[in-house]
């Protein structure tokens, strides 16, 4: 056994080492293992004096094997870390030259597609792609060129369309006079609720109950004539038909008659998507996808709020927008569509029938001032058979409650457009007046100069009289 002294001397020395395996011993290792052997004699020396001949043999062939082996690992680590750092700067100059060769063909990729698309579609289809890969910035090359598959010049709504909507209000007049008017006293026959200002018929052979009114207006009309009165409300009207494809779904039409609305306000409250999320809640979702600069159409997905128990609706529509600056006259359509930014969700359901068209006309073509006439009609498909009360019940609430918040906020945009045209008037007078009292300042002043520099005294010439003739020339010519 060793002693307690040389166990703490061989544990400070000793450290967990690996014998090196196979191969021969580098020349440096062999002058360390020399200069070791000097360095082990002197240590050798004074052991003999401690220990016994056993034990004095045991220790020094330890502390000699692990001296050699601590100097062996020093320079085997030393070689091993200069050899990575060489390796090290190979590998990084091959993944430099890897990384730029893929960006080089990822590159060469994307001029290629752009070619193409230039090529394909017009100038402006490729442009429109550019602008989008600045705006976006995860997948914005894909979405892009998915994008520009979108083909306008075949989905774009023409404009001999709109054209055709301009003579709604015909058709109108004519649904009024034959479906909700005395044809003895000529005054309005009662639908399902009375409108306040509102003349309705008395006569005798007429009832006033909406059942019988319906019935017999369904008996009454002629057979090209499908538009059946539905409900009344304050300076609203709507008709319904049955759609002929779609048994239990009706298509409505809607008149208006609004004194307190301008019809430039009407317009901005139906095309600015951001102020509709404002007054309208159940506009969950409501943007625009993809744009036409040529026609001004535009592709917007829509997703309206259902009432409990249902799931919401969401469509994809595109829209263009007719306004006549001369006559007043505007013309909105819209119709149901597919695009490829567009995917259909799992959380709403995909209504895939849609269209609508708004006809509005100001009085007295002046689309400033309050006042105006519209016609709207639409149909959409929410993908489920409901019965047919329950189809009317949501329609009588729904569709006039909407009708209300649109003409409301059209007021608000009216009141502020107003305001603001007050104000600038005001500014516009306050300089005026500005500009006139300079000018009367510049004139007081240009004034004050010329009399600065007159004359103390008047420069006036007296009155000349003329000469009097004497009187001897008359008194020679009588003599």
């Amino acid at each position: 056994m060793l002693p307690v002294g040389l166990k703490k001397a061989l544990a400070k020395l000793q450290c967990a080492m690996v014998r090196p395996q196979g191969g021969g011993v580098p020349k440096t290792i062999l002058s360390t293992a020399q200069h070791l052997r000097a360095q082990n004699r002197n240590l050798c020396s004074g052991i003999n004096v401690l220990c016994c001949t056993a034990c004095r043999r045991e220790l020094i062939q330890s502390l000699r094997s692990n001296l050699i082996l601590d100097k062996f690992k020093k320079i085997g680590l030393k070689i091993i870390s200069n050899a990575m750092k060489e390796k090290s700067a190979v590998l990084a100059g091959i993944w430099a030259k890897q990384i730029e060769y893929i960006m080089a063909q990822r590159i060469r990729r994307g001029q290629q597609i752009l070619t193409l698309y230039s090529r394909t579609w017009e100038a402006r289809t490729a442009e429109f792609v550019i602008k989008s890969m600045s705006r976006r910035s995860k997948n914005a090359f894909l979405a892009t060129c998915l994008a520009a598959v979108f083909d306008w010049e075949k989905e774009n709504i023409p404009e001999e369309v709109l054209l055709r909507h301009k003579n709604e209000f015909e058709l109108v007049s004519k649904l009024k006079s034959t479906t909700i008017t005395c044809q003895k006293c000529g005054l309005r026959l009662l639908i399902d609720a009375r409108a306040p200002g509102v003349s309705y018929c008395r006569c005798a052979n007429n009832t006033t109950s909406a059942r019988a009114v319906l019935e017999d207006w369904q008996s009454t009309l002629a057979s090209d004539e499908e538009w059946v009165p539905f409900i009344e409300r304050e300076d609203v009207i709507i008709w319904r038909q049955e759609h002929k494809e779609h048994k239990g779904h009706y298509v409505y039409k809607v008149y208006g008659n609004y004194s307190d609305v301008a019809a430039r306000d009407f317009l901005k409250v139906q095309l600015d998507n951001e102020y509709r999320k404002q007054w309208d809640q159940t506009a969950i979702q409501l943007e625009v996808v993809d744009s036409d600069p040529t026609s001004g159409s535009e592709v917007l997905y829509w997703e309206a709020e259902w009432p409990r128990f249902f799931t919401n609706r969401d469509y994809v529509f595109k829209r263009r927008a007719l306004v006549d600056e001369k006559s007043g006259d505007i013309v909105i359509r819209a119709e149901s569509t597919s695009h490829p930014n567009c995917p259909v969700l799992k959380q709403c359901h995909r209504v895939d029938e849609y269209w609508s068209y708004w006809v509005i006309k100001p009085v007295n073509s002046d689309m400033d001032t309050p006042g105006l006439e519209f016609s709207l009609t639409y149909f959409d498909n929410p993908g489920l058979s409901m019965p047919s009360a329950f189809t009317s019940w949501v329609a009588m609430s729904a569709l006039p409650e909407y009708l209300t918040k649109l003409r409301r906020a059209a007021i608000v945009l009216m009141e502020e457009r107003f305001e603001q045209e007050k104000v600038r008037r005001l500014e516009e007078e306050k300089e005026e007046k500005k500009r006139l009292e300079e000018k009367q300042a510049e004139s007081q002043e240009k004034e004050n100069t010329q009399s600065k520099f007159s004359l103390p005294f008047s420069l006036s010439l007296p009155d000349v009289e003329e000469p009097v003739e004497p009187l001897y020339h008359h008194q020679f010519y009588y003599l």
